[in-house]
């Protein structure tokens, strides 16, 4: 449940964006991402700190791409922010005596230091999995778009998603694979990010279930 509650401003922007566009789903995203920060802290009376980033980078630059009328700020946030959990995780090794994952489970869970240790590392590893992905979908996307807007009279700001690619005759295929490309980053968005890190638990229940007492 944890996990669908975290994923519910992404699972929105997925619906949206399939209704109506990239701009109307980052508006519904942004506004997911203030309920979602207001129920949790209504629920808990304190705020979950990746929340908290997200929305700040959503709010960057979900803002941005609304407001330029360019999705590339929208596509590239996925991206920094995973880098910046990575970092987060790794930079915990150096900074006081116990890793990231280990403050935040610790208070649930006894766990070996090696294995708090090796936890740690595959998350980041995941984080920076996310972001590399991402960010070949992101390059792919932004290129077909160039390549058909350079060839077409197309607004720049136009939502790509509606337009009809068949009344651009000979410049359909560019316009297909332009939406095409722009669809896939969506879907990679929800459904890869969510597969990933549902994959993580999975890998993260079996290393610790033998501490778990009953």
């Amino acid at each position: 449940m944890k996990l669908l509650f975290d994923l519910f401003p992404i699972i929105l922007f997925f619906a949206a964006y399939k209704m109506y566009d990239i701009f109307v789903a980052t508006a519904v995203a942004m506004v997911a991402a203030v309920a979602q920060i207001t129920i949790y802290w209504l629920k808990n009376r304190s705020f979950e700190k990746a929340h908290v980033i997200t929305l700040v980078f959503l709010l960057v630059f979900g803002g941005l791409t609304i407001f330029l009328r360019d999705p590339e700020f929208l596509m590239w946030k996925v991206s920094l922010i995973n880098l910046l959990f990575a970092l987060g995780f790794i930079g915990s090794y150096f900074v006081g005596n116990k890793t990231l994952i280990e403050r935040m489970m610790s208070g649930q869970i006894s766990l070996p230091k090696n294995i708090w240790n090796r936890l740690n590392w595959m998350w980041s590893a995941l984080f920076i999995l996310i972001a590399a992905l991402n960010a070949y979908f992101v390059i792919a996307a932004v290129k077909a778009r160039d390549a058909f807007l350079a060839g077409s009279n197309v607004d720049s700001k136009t939502a790509l998603n509606t337009l009809d690619c068949k009344a651009y005759n000979s410049l359909q295929s560019l316009c297909d694979n332009a939406q095409h490309t722009e669809e896939v980053w969506v879907n990679f968005k929800l459904f890869g990010t969510m597969g990933l890190t549902i994959m993580f638990v999975f890998l993260t229940a079996a290393m610790i279930s033998k501490y778990v007492e009953e």
